[in-house]
Order: structure tokens, then C-alpha cells, then sequence
């Protein structure tokens, strides 16, 4: 958790359980510059060669964001590669970008952390990594919801109506 301070756009950590954090971070993807508040949980855990975390967010302003993150550590030689993939189901404005334009933001975000990681000295010259593609299944037409109260909300508007059809 201290390297996930040092995420490109990392606003707040907070600690809430044994591994789960939410955090809260302001990302570029595209024209879009969305500050997300997202649950992370690893979900494998086989430290120190791969972890899985499961990642759920919304931005009130660009949609959701739910998915998984594989991190596996593998040696090449005397070097250590991190392999990074990712899978994401978007909704809102977020889903109506591009798959190029998630991807090159993923990119770019992986880039600025491990060289972050290398300046700072909490890893060698010798880490590299590999950014497979994020796959997305993409809802662009599914507006992503303010809160939990306008969630609850619309249940229960429904719920009535369909209470009123039956009686």
C-alpha cells in the first residue's frame, strides 16, 4: 500500500480492512479528467509473484469503473518484469471513449509509476514492465449514478409502480 501513494493522480488513501483501501484519484483519459473514488481489494494474493486486485469506482461527473488488475513478477536474467493486465467495464463518458485512448492512459499511467518507483529508489533499474491491453466491455448509454440515496431512490419509485400495475 506505501507504493500506492506515490500512483500518478492519487488523492486519498484510506485503510479499510486488512488489504482493502479506498482511494480516491484524478485521472487524464482523453478530455476527460474525472476524480474517481474506488474500492480496491485483492482478490489472489501470492506475494512476492502475482496479485489480483478488484477494482469498483464511479466518478459523479464521467460514469463507473469496475474491473480487475493482474500484477504477476517474473525474472528475466537479472532483471524483474512486471506483467500488468487489466479488464474493465465502464459506463457513462468514460465508456464512450476509445479503446486506443483508455489503453494509451493506462500506458501512461503504468509509465509515470515505475519510473516514480525507480527515482524514489524503492525499486531497481533493473524492474520493467510489460502493459498488456485492458480489455473493456464498455456502457456508454448507462448514466452512472450520483449516489446511493438516488439509487435507492429510483428502486423504490419502481417498486411502487410495480405494486401499482399488480393491484
Amino acid at each position: 500500500a506505501a507504493t500506492m501513494e506515490i500512483l500518478p493522480g492519487m488523492k486519498s488513501i484510506e485503510k479499510t480492512g486488512e488489504r482493502d483501501r479506498t482511494v480516491k484519484v484524478m485521472l487524464k483519459v482523453g478530455t476527460l479528467r474525472p476524480t474517481i473514488t474506488a474500492k480496491v481489494t485483492p482478490t489472489t494474493w501470492r506475494p512476492p509473484e502475482a496479485m489480483t486486485l478488484a477494482v469498483s469506482g464511479q466518478s459523479p461527473s464521467a460514469g463507473s469503473v469496475s474491473g480487475t488488475i493482474d500484477l504477476v513478477l517474473s525474472e528475466e536474467g537479472e532483471d524483474t518484469v512486471v506483467a500488468v493486465h487489466g479488464v474493465a467495464d465502464l459506463t457513462g463518458k468514460l465508456a464512450a471513449l476509445d479503446s486506443v485512448v483508455i489503453n494509451e492512459a493506462a500506458g501512461k499511467i503504468a509509465e509515470d509509476y515505475f519510473a516514480d518507483l525507480r527515482e524514489r529508489e524503492l525499486a531497481s533499474e533493473d524492474l520493467d514492465h510489460t502493459l498488456g491491453a485492458v480489455e473493456l466491455h464498455n456502457q456508454p448509454d448507462q448514466e452512472p449514478v450520483e449516489d446511493k440515496a438516488e439509487e435507492a431512490a429510483e428502486f423504490a419509485k419502481a417498486t411502487e409502480e410495480r405494486i401499482e400495475v399488480a393491484a
